[in-house]
């Protein structure tokens, strides 16, 4: 009930499953914090982009942001208004781009720049020579 009363005190949201041992971000746990209104934004955390997506829904239905998920998450939802990232490059020249994507912030937008180019496959002979153990 600490953060229901905290929620309920304070003029600014309060951004809860930052991260508390295993059950940070997890979308069942985030159920009991939304129905409590102990929480008014809700953040994502390693749990995959069907968690994020299943986390933002349930969110959603009680009219809370969420924070913090994948690039591609935050493009597919409606309530993930932030995107927190460290090190965002500028957009790499186009022959550096390949199937993967590379998250990129022009002008405030955030877009994943990429092309049809397969991945450099790893110089695997080079991975075993090195490698401490190979199983």
């Amino acid at each position: 009930m600490g953060l229901k009363k905290l929620c309920d005190a304070l003029d600014l949201p309060v951004l809860t499953l930052e991260w508390i041992g295993a059950i940070g971000g997890q979308p069942y746990n985030t159920a009991p914090y939304l129905a409590l209104q102990a929480a008014d934004i809700v953040r994502q955390r390693g749990i995959g982009i069907t968690g994020q997506v299943k986390q933002a829904q349930l969110a959603e239905s009680f009219g809370v942001e969420v924070h913090g998920g994948d690039p591609q998450v935050i493009l597919a939802i409606g309530n993930d208004p932030v995107f927190e990232a460290m090190g965002v490059l500028p957009r790499p020249p186009e022959e550096e781009l390949d199937c993967r994507g590379t998250v990129v912030v022009e002008n405030g937008a955030l877009s994943i720049a990429w092309s049809d180019r397969p991945a450099v496959e790893p110089d695997w002979d080079e991975l075993a020579r090195s490698a401490v153990v190979v199983i």
